[in-house]
C-alpha cells in the first residue's frame, strides 16, 4: 500500500516537473534569438549552444553582433535575458533528472555506487552551468567595451564539462530504463538517452555532435514524459 502511494507520488510529481520543464524550454526558445547576427561557429545551428561553446571574442561577436550593428543592443539584451532565465532552467532540468532516476530506480535497483555517481555528476552539471551563466553574463555585459580572448577563456571548457555531465546523467538513466524487461516506452526513452551520452563523448572533439546529442536527449525526455503522463492518467483513472 505504502509502496503504491510512493510510486503515485513520484509519477505525479514527475508529471508536473516535466510540464514545467517543457513550458520553460518553449519559452526560452521563443525569447532567444533564433539566428546569429553574422554566423555561428563549428557548424552549430543553435545560437545559445554556439554562444556557450565559444572560445574567442570573435565567435561571441559573430553570434551577438558588434555595437555598431543596427540590432546589436536588442539582440544582446535578449541573450542576457535568456541567460537569467537559464538559472530557473537549471532547477527544472535537474529536478526532472532526479524524477527520472527515481522512476528508473523503481524498475531496477541502481546500487549505491551508481546512485552516488548520479548525484555527483548532477552536482557537477549544476555547478558548471551556474559558472557558465555567470561567465556569459559578464562577457555579454561588456561587449560594448574592449574584450580580449582572455575574457572568454575557459567558457568552452566550462560548457563542455556541463554538457558531458548532463549526458552522463542521460547514460545512467538510459541504462536504468533499458534494463527492466517490461515497458517499451521506457526502453525507447532509455535508448535515446544512452545514445545521447555516446554521441557527447565524440562531441568533445566535434562540437556539432554536442548539439545533435542534445536533440537526441530531448527525444528521450519526450518519450519518458509520455510514459509519465500515461502512468499518471492510469493512477487517476483507478483512483
Amino acid at each position: 500500500m505504502f509502496q503504491n502511494f510512493k510510486e503515485k507520488k513520484v509519477y505525479f510529481l514527475s508529471f508536473y516537473v516535466g510540464m514545467f520543464l517543457l513550458f520553460l524550454s518553449v519559452f526560452l526558445t521563443i525569447i532567444t534569438p533564433f539566428s546569429p547576427l553574422h554566423g555561428n561557429h563549428s557548424n552549430l545551428n543553435s545560437t545559445i549552444i554556439a554562444l556557450e561553446l565559444s572560445s574567442t571574442v570573435e565567435q561571441i561577436r559573430s553570434i551577438v553582433g558588434n555595437p555598431e550593428d543596427e540590432n546589436f543592443f536588442v539582440n544582446n539584451n535578449k541573450y542576457i535575458r535568456s541567460v537569467y532565465f537559464d538559472f530557473l532552467y537549471i532547477v527544472s532540468y535537474s529536478s526532472f533528472f532526479i524524477m527520472l532516476f527515481e522512476i528508473g530506480s523503481r524498475k531496477y535497483s541502481p546500487g549505491l555506487i551508481l546512485k552516488r555517481l548520479f548525484y555527483f555528476f548532477l552536482l557537477i552539471a549544476i555547478i558548471f552551468d551556474i559558472v557558465e551563466n555567470i561567465k556569459l553574463l559578464n562577457v555579454l555585459g561588456n561587449l560594448t567595451k574592449i574584450l580580449t580572448d582572455e575574457d572568454v577563456y575557459l567558457l568552452k571548457n566550462i560548457s563542455l564539462t556541463k554538457w558531458i555531465s548532463i549526458f552522463v546523467l542521460c547514460g545512467i538513466n538510459g541504462l536504468l530504463f533499458w534494463l527492466p524487461k517490461k515497458n517499451y516506452l521506457l526502453k525507447a526513452a532509455g535508448l535515446f538517452l544512452f545514445v545521447s551520452f555516446m554521441l557527447s563523448l565524440l562531441g568533445i572533439f566535434k562540437l556539432r555532435l554536442i548539439e545533435v546529442a542534445a536533440l537526441v536527449m530531448t527525444e528521450g525526455f519526450i518519450i519518458a514524459y509520455i510514459h509519465i503522463a500515461l502512468k499518471s492518467f492510469m493512477f487517476l483513472k483507478n483512483k
